[in-house]
């Protein structure tokens, strides 16, 4: 497979001055042909973060972009395990639809955040809600706060 470096002259103005380059970026030569996704396979994410959520330990949204706040839809499912639901360009919310979601265990205020990890899945049955599940060292299921980051 033959890769090619890619040259674009860019221009753009920053606080009113004009700043200009180039820049180069190799790319793989498909012979002019776009990649094809199977049907059933995996949707390409392109990593821009399109929905946010800060989630207290009781399943509250603090605050977010395209999350749905009512109890109904984003909660406190058990201990350590939610569901955040989300509208807008994160509906659905899975991993076949290219979407990528991480996890960040934060106090969402001052000191230091718990020694817990949290891990995301889809939410069966609930295309537009991701699953986070949250555990201390010892593995057990515990309560905490976070930040939920679903990229597309």
């Amino acid at each position: 497979m033959k890769k090619n470096i890619l040259k674009r002259n860019l221009a753009i103005t920053v606080g009113g001055l004009l700043l200009a380059f180039t820049a180069h970026a190799a790319s793989n030569n498909n012979g002019g042909i776009a990649p094809q996704v199977l049907p059933g396979a995996l949707q390409p994410s392109h990593g821009l973060t399109m929905c946010t959520a800060a989630i207290n330990s009781t399943g509250v949204v603090v605050s977010g972009q395209h999350v749905f706040t009512a109890a109904t839809a984003t909660f406190r499912v058990g201990l350590g395990q939610y569901q955040v639901a989300f509208a807008g360009p994160c509906n659905p919310a899975t991993a076949a639809s290219g979407h990528s979601r991480w996890v960040q265990v934060d106090t969402l205020t001052t000191g230091t955040a718990p020694q817990v990890s949290c891990t995301t899945a889809d939410r069966g049955g609930v295309a537009n809600a991701v699953w986070v599940e949250c555990k201390n060292g010892a593995g057990v299921l515990t309560d905490t706060s976070f930040f939920l980051f679903v990229a597309r």
